[in-house]
């Protein structure tokens, strides 16, 4: 993506059209990877309850949330430390 954003620049190219193409790309490359990664083999077994399997899934998603919120905090403050320190 950056290689991409550099050569448009590189080239003249605006902003807007800069960050449109690499959307674009995006786009295209998650769409790639949703048709080229096969599909998962593994069931479900009939006699697990569908409330657990919900339940799991909420679960998930909550570790996903506190990973991704603990992350970026990590990095916001992170970053804030560098820009403070350099100034």
């Amino acid at each position: 993506m950056a290689a991409l954003v550099s050569f448009l620049e590189s080239r003249g190219a605006s902003t807007p059209a800069t960050a449109t193409a690499a959307v674009a790309l995006t786009a295209v490359l998650v769409a790639l990877i949703l048709v080229l990664v096969p599909d998962n083999p593994d069931t479900i077994a009939a006699d697990v309850p569908a409330d657990m399997v919900w339940d799991f899934r909420l679960t998930s998603l909550g570790q996903l949330l506190v990973l991704w919120t603990a992350l970026g905090l990590a990095a916001g403050w992170l970053l804030d430390r560098a820009v403070r320190t350099a100034a």
